[in-house]
């Protein structure tokens, strides 16, 4: 059995895509209990999340313990399970973030360090992050799954009759998460206005806490989908788009370089508006899909799934 460690239930940013890793594991037939941080900030709080996790243990028994987030919640798992610990680090929590104080940032990325040291194996969604990390030994690169079922191609014509769009249109889509800043939205919205000056029908669709069920029809109406991030850990807004044959203009972040690497038409370009421009202005002059989709038939949900319980068994066997 595997006990899964959540910052907090409400966590949408990440949460949506541990719950598809855990049901993905449920059907390979591991068995998974989920416990909950229910306050990650004060002193009293993290105190009685050590003592209800050390409670939930002892009862469950769990073979291992999968932190999804390193920061504070790495860090009482750590404290709390005498059972094998996994901690899966995802990208602000050995990055830092922006959009809180420096020194909590700080903090958060200390404590994402030393609960590192202290776990029984590591996983980085990409290699960016693995070299981030001060420990070295028993550190996996595996990034999140993508849903092959659920992200597929769809014609953009129905796809577009779905969200009532126009199709006449041309749309850039960009995933503002609940970080705009660390996305660099600003960035994006500069470089779709520079490309609007010789494409007066383009716009930019902004992803902004909408429902998970409506991304793939978003993806499938839209002509290209950029990036702009400062840093990612691997993002799934990228994977989900190639399983879909969505192009992609995108800077280096994350594990983009590795992604993106053979695939068309898309582009990888530098942080600079002019140069985003251009690369939207020839992957949309081009009007075609990406052949993206073969590109990421490695990582599906059902692959990884696999690669993490062969992580687990090898803890087990320890």
């Amino acid at each position: 059995m595997v006990n899964s460690m959540k910052p907090c239930a409400e966590n949408s940013a990440s949460g949506i895509f541990v719950a598809r890793q855990m049901a993905s594991l449920v059907e390979l037939g591991v068995e998974v209990r989920e416990f909950y941080l229910d306050d990650r900030t004060s002193f009293i709080g993290i105190v009685r999340n050590i003592r209800r996790l050390k409670m939930a243990i002892d009862e469950w028994h769990p073979n291992v313990v999968h932190a999804q987030y390193g920061s504070i919640t790495s860090l009482i798992t750590v404290a709390a399970s005498h059972a094998p610990v996994v901690i899966s680090f995802c990208g602000s929590d050995l990055y830092g973030s922006p959009t809180i104080s420096w020194l909590r940032s700080w903090v958060g990325v200390l404590f994402s360090q030393i609960s590192a040291l202290l776990a029984s194996s590591v996983i980085c969604k990409s290699e960016g992050l693995k070299n981030k990390l001060w420990r070295s030994l028993d550190v996996q690169v595996i990034p999140n799954g993508v849903d092959l079922r659920r992200f597929r191609p769809i014609a953009k014509e129905d796809a577009r009759m779905y969200l009532n769009w126009a199709s006449d249109e041309q749309v850039v889509l960009f995933n503002a998460g609940v970080n705009p800043l660390t996305k660099r939205l600003y960035l994006a919205e500069i470089s779709v206005k520079l490309a609007r000056q010789r494409l007066p029908n383009l716009r930019m669709e902004v992803i902004n806490n909408c429902t998970p069920e409506i991304v793939p029809w978003l993806m499938n109406a839209s002509d290209c989908l950029l990036i702009t991030s400062d840093h990612e850990g691997s993002p799934n807004i990228l994977k989900e788009a190639l399983a879909c044959n969505l192009p992609v203009v995108s800077v280096p972040c994350g594990d983009v370089v590795e992604r993106l690497q053979d695939v068309t038409p898309s582009f990888l370009v530098e942080r600079n508006p002019d140069k985003i421009a251009d690369a939207l202005v020839k992957v949309l002059a081009e009007g075609r899909r990406s052949n993206g989709r073969e590109k990421v038939e490695d990582i599906s949900q059902d692959k990884i799934a696999l690669r993490i319980i062969r992580l687990y068994e090898s803890l087990m066997k320890d």
